[in-house]
């Protein structure tokens, strides 16, 4: 992925999981030594740690003249 660029992903509806299993993982590098190597790179789970299932509010009404 290209500096300053972002990816979406998003799971797909059969996901029955509650997030224990996914990962994000972040790493950096550059040509330049770093003399501070132990933060280069950083893993972290979905926002809030967990995902919730996804719910609808759903109303269906027919008229008829």
């Amino acid at each position: 992925m290209k500096d300053g660029k972002s990816r979406i992903v998003k799971l797909a509806a059969t996901y029955t999981g509650d997030g224990d299993d996914l990962d994000n993982t972040a790493t950096v590098s550059s040509v330049t030594k770093d003399p501070v190597t132990d933060n280069n790179s950083s893993t972290t789970g979905p926002p809030g740690g967990k995902v919730t299932k996804p719910e609808a509010d759903l109303e269906v009404s027919k008229q008829i003249p």
